[in-house]
């Protein structure tokens, strides 16, 4: 019991405290500094920035508690990673076009989707180039509506077979 008593002496009290103090100054420290490091990867917002600083300063783990909550999920860094992958993933699509009616991947030369066999795009009766059916001009011969549509028709084997129609 002894032993007990000599440990929680007023002198071994105040060093105790002096440790525990220090050790929560260190740690609150610490958060602040950490909260600081990772704001400057997650935000370019100083209004957030501030507040949240604030926060970690005036209430030292509560204030850690609510920046966890309320802190923007992802880096900055993951941030502009993910708008190239959607810029690549753009741009891939762009190269390679579907079908606005199947959805299936056409070239870009395509007039006729060889899926669902439905005009896709024309051909410029003057020029013989292929052409959007949204477009009202060709801008390749600067023709206006001298385009034929393109129509799918049995071959002399029973396979299906783009031909430019034929108008008198």
């Amino acid at each position: 019991m002894r032993f007990f008593t000599s440990i929680f002496s007023a002198q071994n009290a105040q060093v105790l405290l002096f440790f525990f103090s220090f050790f929560f100054l260190f740690l609150w420290f610490g958060t602040v500094v950490w909260v600081y490091q990772d704001l400057k990867l997650r935000t370019r917002s100083q209004l957030l920035f501030t507040c949240a600083l604030l926060l970690a300063i005036c209430f030292p783990f509560a204030g850690l508690i609510f920046y966890f909550l309320f802190r923007p999920h992802i880096t900055l860094e993951e941030q502009q990673f993910a708008d190239w992958e959607k810029m690549l993933l753009y741009h891939e699509i762009k190269q390679h076009p579907r079908c606005p009616y199947c959805t299936e991947f056409v070239e870009k030369d395509f007039v006729v989707c060889p899926s669902c066999l439905k005009n896709i795009r024309s051909i410029c009766r003057t020029c013989d180039r292929v052409l959007e059916l949204a477009w009202e001009v060709c801008p390749f011969c600067a023709s206006r509506p001298n385009v034929a549509p393109v129509r799918v028709a049995d071959d002399d084997h029973g396979e299906k077979v783009a031909r430019k129609h034929k108008s008198v």
